[in-house]
């Protein structure tokens, strides 16, 4: 194949891509997929790339909680509400060929192939059933435990059953033990996740976190408004070192990248659980990332003094990797966490 055929050749993919193709332009694209190995090893190269990377993942809720690393499995064989995938319209033409032998067919219409799934690797699955009272000094100091502001882990209360199992976490006060942060009217709890394993895979550029909770809180007093959320920072380090510290102290200075998903919490809400999800694109170079879950108070306005939160849960934490370039190695190398 020849540039100029080349050429043609990629003006067809984008003409496909778009929904522009002519009835002409459709059969010879046909034609040429069938009787041309070389094409087909393109167009291949090229619906890869075009939707490998367009995914849209939400958690799947597992019952049992989780912190080692998992071997990276398919997407399919993993729950179907992680990934809404993209329906086919019915094909114009269905052909089929062989490849790397007779024994191999593989099924081929147009318009428009299936993205291939990306990889998926469960870092955590936490229903606080046996996890130990979280921290209340800040950013925890070790891996694998949950720590931040004032909170706890209780059974059923005040009419709240946990969403699953026996056990949730309640926020109970928007400051940890010796901050001094004039203004708090936030409770974060937050997990470190190391992550130095897939670092080869964080840094193709291609690997996205995906978190998500569950939440619940009593209903908002009249001149009450709430928020509730998941903010994902990663960072090059452990951040188990900024143990102690002020949120703002190293909020905007040692992280590599950010991303704060919050949803306000409605009158409404006070009957059922609520599912929040939040998602960040790893910056090259992220090792470690902290996972917050919070409850925020924003109405009346915040004052020196911290809030007190009278009945706001959280439960049914999850945590995934997502790897949309599929040639990327699996490990690199095994980092002991």
């Amino acid at each position: 194949m020849n540039s100029d055929e080349q050429k043609w050749l990629f003006h067809l993919f984008g003409a496909h891509a778009e929904g522009t193709l002519t009835e002409s332009e459709h059969r010879e694209f046909q034609e040429q997929l069938r009787s041309d190995p070389e094409a087909r090893r393109l167009w291949f190269l090229h619906n890869d790339i075009d939707q490998g990377l367009h995914v849209l993942a939400n958690p799947h809720n597992a019952g049992v909680a989780t912190e080692a690393a998992h071997p990276v499995v398919p997407m399919g064989t993993v729950g179907s509400r992680w990934l809404r995938w993209r329906s086919l319209t019915a094909a114009a033409a269905g052909l089929a060929f062989g490849l790397f032998g007779a024994s191999m067919v593989w099924a081929y219409a147009l318009p428009r192939l299936p993205a291939l799934p990306p990889r998926v690797i469960p870092l955590l699955e936490d229903g606080f059933e046996t996890a130990s009272q979280p921290e209340v000094k800040g950013v925890p100091n070790q891996l694998g435990a949950w720590g931040g502001d004032h909170a706890r882990i209780v059974t059923g209360e005040q009419g709240i059953a946990p969403r699953s199992g026996t056990k949730m976490l309640q926020f109970l006060r928007s400051d940890f033990e010796g901050e001094k942060s004039a203004l708090s009217y936030s409770c974060d709890q937050l997990r470190v996740i190391d992550l130095r394993r897939y670092q080869a895979l964080i840094d193709t550029g291609n690997a996205t976190l995906n978190a998500a909770a569950w939440f619940r809180l009593m209903a908002p007093q009249s001149g009450e408004a709430f928020t509730v959320g998941i903010s994902i920072s990663a960072f090059d380090a452990d951040p188990t070192r900024l143990h102690g510290r002020d949120w703002l102290t190293w909020e905007d200075t040692e992280r590599l990248g950010f991303n704060q998903t919050q949803r306000p919490w409605l009158v409404g809400d006070r009957s059922s659980w609520r599912e929040v999800i939040g998602e960040l694109r790893l910056p090259r170079g992220t090792r470690f990332v902290n996972v917050h879950v919070r409850v925020s108070r924003k109405e009346p306005a915040p004052t020196a003094t911290p809030v007190t939160f009278a009945g706001a849960y959280a439960d049914d934490v999850s945590v995934r990797l997502l790897v949309a370039d599929a040639s990327a190695p699996v490990l690199a190398k095994n980092v002991a966490p």
